[in-house]
């Protein structure tokens, strides 16, 4: 059983069903248009608890999910997870976040 912070918000993240993982780095201009999706997509994200994780100061985080490329994020339901690299717009990130088109 893991220990410490990390093994705490592992227990709490599996836990819950529909939470969403974004991995970032503060200087990826990729990660800010994906975050500014999100923004625009906030009802469908507003189901979703959201954790977010910034790759250069939450690294054991990005160690522990196999994170080496940003922006990266994870919808876990169930104990079950999806993952997506880059970028999802619009109609693409609805879908991967279960709110249809």
């Amino acid at each position: 059983m893991e220990k410490g912070l990390i093994g705490f918000l592992l227990s709490v993240v599996f836990s819950f069903a529909g939470d969403l993982l974004f991995f970032y780095d503060e200087g990826c201009p990729y990660c800010k248009l994906q975050a500014e999706e999100l923004v625009k997509n906030k009802d469908c994200v507003s189901r979703h608890r959201v954790y977010l994780f910034e790759i250069n100061r939450d690294r054991a985080m990005a160690v522990k999910w196999g994170v080496s490329f940003v922006p990266t994020m994870f919808l876990v339901e169930g104990g079950r997870y999806s993952r997506v690299e880059g970028v999802l717009l619009g109609r693409d990130l609805r879908r991967f976040l279960g709110c249809g088109q």
